[in-house]
């Protein structure tokens, strides 16, 4: 009792942590007392004690596992946070950073599911990982296929290879702990093989960076990594190799929820951000029915795409085959995912940057209720000052210090207008002197006041100057000038909110063998049929005319989440056996009952 009491308080953590753990499952014709009795270090399993091959299976992920996971969440967040992406250059730079992030999440993953215990080589090992995705996230601010610095192409590549260089050594240690098991020798030797070219390739790519062109070492990255996934989940078909029985699924369906928590986190920073720009300003901007149908629109997307995702997600062993398909088409799954969670959250910012600007063009335009019936120059000058800097309050610039500068040279420039001005404006023509220079001075204001608005919303204001002469006409431009940067956000978000529907649809045709009946057979082609419209939307952008009446409403976003509210109801409807007499339908039921 004695002795069972003092191992109690001896034991201060959960588990005895050994300094290397065999990956292979305990025997069960392996005495205990064998094992009690073993002259072994007890920090080194014995892996030879016969000739059965099974590794240990794990249901769920571990704690390593599951912490190496808010790493890649941290690195979506980091990229998205810096990068707006709204043009062809940002767009290219964020798949391929999600390209690089994924395939490097997967390799790891792979080895865990299959071999994955916890020792103190293992936690070593973890800490490497952690340092690969520290990398990323350094890296993450600057990265740009287009303009990367040599030495940020150069990082990267060596970011890669030590990455794999650590799966080389992870696979290496555990042929060490089974080599005299024969079967396991080549399988283990082939891929630790293949870790170390790869990461010898992204060494000798490293010294190429200085040299050659920085699409040139960006597109081998991308090839590099999709032929090392390929490689790898080719492997799998060997036993040593295998990944059957394990716990990838979960891995994956983990990884889209994380995913989705993104999406959910970036969402709600932007509505604080709307909140911010309204409310806590006192700016008198109110949430439009608009403004909340599009937020409203914008998180009941992430639920429909949840449940979805995971109704049509079945348990169950799959062939080698079917489980390659599956864990591929989650590569473009998760990046098209990623992108039209970032365009919800570019809708939401937009449609509230569009509001602030209309009302900021009315405050400019309805001055004049705020001045007695015969004012002069100076009292229109400060109403006008009062109303402007008001707005600058609420919506600072970026460049504050210019931005008050242009308005001071503006406010000196209306002050030389003669009172009597103010009693005849109303009949002068439009190309007046006098008329040109106020018309002129307002559009200069209320193109400082968008410019604010834009930095508020972390919206990239106009690069060129528009052509306007008053505010009505600076107003129109502001949202011509959006609407033609939102274009590449339009497109890519409808064309993602397509695939996206048949991507999931594709895994849930991969995953359910069984129970296609003609009912679900139809309602999978419509649900196909719903993605192929909604990508098709993009073609818009070929009309201006249908574009211009189309995307300044608020209507795109509600757009796509009244399709996939559709296509869930579509999934859960019942089917209508008395459509088929002659044919049983088959109801939906996992592998594992």
């Amino acid at each position: 009792m004695a002795g069972d009491e003092d191992a109690e308080v001896a034991a201060y953590t959960s588990s005895t942590l050994q300094l290397i753990k065999c990956p292979l499952a305990e025997r069960k014709n392996v005495e205990e007392a064998t094992l009690n009795n073993s002259t072994k270090p007890p920090f080194i399993a014995d892996a030879d004690v016969d000739d059965g091959l099974e590794f240990a299976k794990h249901e769920t992920s571990s704690t390593l596992e599951l912490f190496y996971d808010l790493w890649f969440v941290a690195n979506l967040n980091v990229f998205s946070t810096v990068h707006e992406i709204n043009d062809v250059s940002s767009l290219g730079s964020f798949v391929g950073y999600i390209l690089l992030l994924w395939t490097t999440w997967l390799l790891t993953t792979l080895y865990d599911v299959r071999y994955v215990t916890d020792s103190v080589w293992e936690r070593l090992c973890r800490a490497v990982h952690l340092a690969v995705m520290v990398g990323f996230a350094e890296l993450g601010p600057t990265f740009d296929f287009f303009k990367e610095a040599k030495s940020v192409f150069r990082a990267m590549c060596l970011f890669l290879m030590v990455s794999r260089l650590m799966l080389a050594l992870q696979y290496f240690t555990v042929l060490l702990q089974i080599r005299k098991h024969r079967e396991t020798r080549v399988p283990l030797m082939i891929a630790t093989g293949i870790h170390l070219l790869f990461a010898v390739i992204y060494l000798a790519v490293s010294f190429l960076s200085v040299h050659e062109a920085s699409s040139v070492v960006a597109v081998s990255w991308y090839i590099g990594a999709v032929v090392e996934v390929t490689i790898h989940l080719g492997l799998s078909s060997l036993k040593a190799l295998s990944l059957s029985d394990t716990h990838l699924s979960e891995r994956m369906n983990l990884l889209t929820l994380i995913i989705l928590g993104e999406g959910a986190i970036i969402i709600a920073r932007n509505i604080q951000t709307v909140v911010k720009n309204t409310f806590l300003k006192n700016s008198g901007d109110i949430w439009s029915a608009a403004l909340i149908g599009v937020v409203t629109c914008a998180v009941a997307l992430i639920y429909f795409i949840y449940q979805m995702y995971f109704d049509w997600m079945h348990s169950g062993k799959l062939s080698h085959k079917r489980q390659m398909f599956w864990v591929s088409w989650h590569l473009p799954f998760h990046v098209a995912l990623v992108l039209l969670l970032e365009g919800a959250n570019q809708f939401i910012a937009w449609s509230q940057a569009l509001q602030s600007i209309k009302s900021a063009a009315q405050s400019i335009v309805n001055i004049n209720y705020e001045l007695p019936s015969s004012p002069t120059t100076k009292q229109v000058v400060r109403v006008l000052n009062e109303t402007v800097t008001e707005l600058l309050d609420s919506y600072p610039p970026e460049d504050e210090v210019a931005a008050l500068n242009d308005v001071e040279r503006t406010y000196k420039s209306l002050l030389t207008l003669p009172d009597s001005f103010w009693d005849v404006n109303g009949q002068l023509a439009d190309n007046d002197p006098e008329m040109v220079r106020w018309l002129n001075g307002t559009r200069d204001l209320a193109q400082t006041v968008f410019d604010g608005i834009f930095a508020s919303f972390s919206l990239a204001a106009p690069a060129e100057e528009t052509e306007s002469t008053d505010v009505q006409s600076a107003t129109a431009a502001a949202y011509l000038a959006t609407a033609n940067k939102f274009e590449t956000v339009f497109i890519y978000a409808f064309i993602t909110a397509g695939l996206v529907l048949i991507l999931m649809t594709v895994l849930h045709v991969v995953s359910q063998q069984h129970g296609w009946s003609i009912f679900n057979i139809l309602r999978a082609l419509i649900t196909v049929g719903m993605g192929l419209g909604l990508a098709l939307t993009s073609l818009l952008t070929f009309n201006q005319d249908a574009l211009a009446n189309f995307l300044p409403t608020p209507w795109p976003l509600p757009t796509i989440t009244i399709c996939y509210f559709a296509v869930l109801v579509l999934s859960h409807i019942p089917e209508p056996k008395q459509l088929f007499p002659k044919r049983k339908a088959i109801l939906y039921s996992t592998l594992g009952k």
